[in-house]
């Protein structure tokens, strides 16, 4: 059994990762060639106050994970959606536009950088599989809305700027009749979504130019937003809205039901979820998996 389990690992390693190297490869994997580019890789950015010894340790040890992941996925027959395939493709694309002169400068290709992201996607696949109905840990599908709904709020928010702008561009306190004057126009507003109105309608008494953004808020990560505001549009009840002030800002805030199909909301950040609840449990997972596969 353990003569054909080492089979599949080097057939799987050959079929996934034998690369034309430019000159003798830098690495192995349980004897099988790794493109020098996919070396270069993990090698660019490392702290430069490692060791060498140090440094090629830490390579060592991510081309193992990217091997054991791309190997693992391989393995269980699984594959990524055309959806995910052109998900890779834009992240490429965007990183090469933004990167891409650098990632000439250190040798890195783009179907290097391709392969990459395509292995990261595998990874979240194979989290996706192992936590499965199918998978060795199951978890439940109530379980992961369950944190999704308790970590996460769904609104549609207006901006207000509680300062006023000069004409050298620096902020200008309001007076206190100016913020009262603009606090109340908000929860005026407010009153009218909570009445039956349109949030696009009832905006519209703000002025031209007032934009209705869509946001998923999470609870440990408001992005932009001030802190505070998880907790303030949690507050509020699924359908409602609110003017919330905060700082210099206010906020028109309706909730929205964080299950709503139009917005898609929970299919988008099902797998960011398993990850919070299962991430650290599955890469130690990996880092047992990584022992079959030895990078020298």
């Amino acid at each position: 059994m353990k003569k054909i389990t080492s089979l599949l690992l080097v057939v799987t390693l050959i079929t996934l990762l034998f690369a034309s190297c430019s000159g003798p490869a830098k690495i192995k994997v349980n004897g099988v060639k790794i493109d020098n580019e996919i070396y270069t890789y993990f090698e660019n950015g490392l702290d430069e106050s490692l060791s060498k010894s140090e440094k090629e340790d830490a390579i060592k040890k991510s081309i193992s994970r990217y091997v054991t992941i791309n190997s693992e996925f391989n393995n269980r027959g699984l594959s990524l959606s055309s959806t995910e395939k052109k998900n890779i493709s834009t992240t490429v694309n965007n990183l090469w536009h933004l990167f891409g002169a650098h990632y000439d400068d250190i040798g890195v290709s783009k179907q290097t950088l391709y392969k990459i992201e395509e292995s990261k996607a595998c990874e979240k696949a194979l989290l996706n599989f192992y936590y499965s109905d199918k998978g060795v840990s199951p978890v439940g599908e109530d379980q992961i809305k369950a944190y999704f709904n308790e970590n996460y709020v769904a609104v549609r928010l207006v901006t207000g700027y509680l300062f006023n702008v000069d004409e050298n561009g620096a902020s200008v306190p309001m007076t206190d009749d100016q913020k009262n004057n603009l606090v109340n126009s908000f929860s005026s507003v407010a009153t009218m979504v909570n009445s039956g109105s349109s949030l696009e309608e009832s905006v519209s008494s703000l002025g031209t130019g007032t934009e209705i953004r869509d946001s998923l808020v999470h609870a440990k990560d408001s992005g932009t937003l001030p802190d505070g505001f998880f907790s303030a549009a949690k507050a509020i009840e699924t359908g409602k809205a609110a003017a919330i002030s905060l700082g210099d800002y206010i906020f028109l805030v309706q909730r929205i039901d964080v299950f709503n199909e139009e917005f898609g909301y929970y299919s988008t950040y099902r797998t960011d979820c398993l990850q919070k609840m299962k991430g650290e449990e599955f890469s130690e997972i990996i880092d047992k998996w990584s022992e079959s596969y030895i990078a020298k």
